[in-house]
Formats: structure tokens, sequence, C-alpha cells
């Protein structure tokens, strides 16, 4: 029995990257840059493979599969969505789909909270006037106007997964484990 292939479209976070660089019971291929893998070199590293872990860049269509081959059992994509992935095709072919639909909700949810605090509290001008050396002494007209964020705001409903986490920004919540 052989071992099996996969190739992966990209270097990982490091908790991941050292977890997969632990295997040792798979023939990996992986682009090592942080950049998107291109198209030709996917599509000749695909060949015979039996699992491909990609990113959303990565255009997961029929001719991947058709170059894949019989072998290719699974695809994993690194991303909330998998609009990037021929579904029908998968399902033709019969391999499964892995996808990542909650690695984001966090990370949003703060940004979220981060841009709407930026905005209300002039950041950009803040920043250029470290930057420019323009930074001087407080004053109470000088960057302290600029708007109040009330805490009610922060139940803003715009995504299923995120409202939990902008209700309060600022009580603890659990965090994944990085």
């Amino acid at each position: 029995m052989s071992i099996p292939r996969i190739v992966v479209t990209r270097v990982l976070p490091p908790t991941s990257q050292a977890a997969l660089e632990k295997l040792s019971n798979v023939e990996m291929v992986q682009w090592k840059e942080d950049r998107n893998m291109p198209r030709d070199l996917l599509l000749n590293s695909i060949k015979g493979a039996d699992g491909l872990l990609c990113m959303l860049t990565d255009k997961v269509d029929q001719e991947l599969f058709k170059v894949a081959g019989p072998k290719l059992k699974v695809v994993s994509t690194m991303s909330v969505g998998f609009d990037h992935v021929d579904t029908a095709e998968l399902k033709q072919r019969g391999i499964k789909l892995g996808y990542t639909p909650d690695v984001l909700t966090d990370a949003t949810a703060d940004t979220t909270v981060m841009l709407l605090l930026a905005a209300a509290r002039r950041l950009k001008e803040s920043i250029r006037a470290v930057e420019d050396g323009e930074w001087r002494e407080w004053g109470p007209n000088w960057l302290c106007d600029g708007y109040c964020v009330p805490p009610h705001l922060f139940s803003i409903e715009f995504h299923p997964r995120c409202p939990v986490y902008l209700q309060n920004p600022w009580r603890g919540r659990p965090r994944p484990h990085r």
C-alpha cells in the first residue's frame, strides 16, 4: 500500500505548518512561498494526488479534477466559503470537501470593532501626526473631538456568526488555540 500524496498550495500559519511538517505518513508537495501557487505548477503537482489543501485563491475546477485523476479523494480549503471549488464536480466524482466555516468569525468581529473605533476617534489623523513629526502637546480641541461609540452599537447584526462577539467586544471571550 502506497502512502497518501497531498498537495498544499501555500505556507500555512506557523502552528498549522508545524503540525503539517510533523506528518511522516504522507508524501507532501507544498508551495513554500507566501503567495499564490502558479496554476501550471498546481496542475503539474496534483497529478496522482490523494488530497489537496488549497486556499480561496486556488481555482478547483473540472480541469484540475481531470488532471488529478481518480486517486483524488479529498479537497480541503482554508477558507470560510468554497465558491472557488466546483462542488458539482466534487459530488460527481465522490470527492469529499473540507472547509473552515468559523476560521474568520473572531477576526471579522475584531476588525469591525477596530475600524469603527479608528474612524470614530480619528486614528488615521493621529498616526499621520506622529509620522510627520507634528504630534504636539495635548489640547482640548486637538484630536479630542470625534464620535463617542455608544455600547448599544455593538449589537450590530451583519453576519450570523459575528453578533455574539460584537455585543461586548471588551468582555473576555474564548479564543481558539493557536
